[in-house]
């Protein structure tokens, strides 16, 4: 997995293994979360929903690397202008949700 990350990325030297590896676990919590479900362990969702944690990790290093650049939104209207940042580093939107099952619903009585 963290050589597909690699190459889609543009790295080819192994400088960034260590941050890229943190982001991969940052993607499994938040998918494990997304999902809630406790029963799911770590390799599962390595192994079952690979492509939904190489979409979260790109996202995080791309956003973090250009400092937000490609999220930018402005609204001008006449003097009046105001921009602001949309931070899609670790979040499921719903490229990532159209990979990975609907959220288990946990029923409490």
């Amino acid at each position: 997995m963290l050589e597909d990350i690699k190459k889609l990325i543009g790295l080819t030297t192994d400088k960034e293994d260590s941050k890229l590896n943190i982001y991969i676990s940052m993607a499994i919590t938040l998918i494990k979360n997304y999902l809630n479900n406790d029963l799911l362990d770590d390799q599962y969702i390595k192994d079952n929903y690979s492509t939904a944690i190489t979409l979260i990790v790109t996202n995080a290093y791309e956003c973090k690397n250009n400092g937000n650049n490609g999220n930018v939104k402005s609204i001008t209207q006449g003097a009046r202008s105001v921009t602001y940042g949309e931070d899609k580093a670790f979040c499921i939107n719903d490229d990532i949700k159209a990979l990975l099952p609907v959220p288990y619903v946990q029923m409490f009585y």
